[in-house]
């Protein structure tokens, strides 16, 4: 699933040029991973108006999150984070940690 958040973040990059703040929302496992393994923390630090939400995919931490197992994946987004993304959208708060820059 790492061509989709490439491209989101190359958005989110042109919006944070163009003066837009720009708010993007990942699951937990994904953040990790992008932390993990590129320099998006540094590659988005210049950018005052850009900052990492982080929002819980619904499934364990060991879980494996492979292309075998999309179904449960959907499950679990179906289950816990719809209900939290629509709570955000509803409320306005966007963020569930104090944290503006990590998520």
């Amino acid at each position: 699933m790492q061509g989709p958040v490439n491209c989101m973040l190359k958005l989110a990059e042109l919006l944070c040029l163009s003066g837009i703040s720009v708010t993007v929302l990942n699951t937990d496992h994904i953040q990790g991973s992008l932390i993990r393994h590129t320099d998006v923390l540094s590659r988005f630090s210049r950018y005052c108006n850009f900052r990492f939400e982080t929002i819980s995919d619904g499934l364990p931490d060991n879980h494996p999150r492979s292309s075998e197992l999309f179904l449960e994946i959907l499950e679990g987004f179906r289950t816990v984070t719809v209900a939290i993304f629509s709570e955000m959208m509803v409320s306005g708060c966007f963020s569930l940690k104090s944290n503006p820059r990590m998520g």
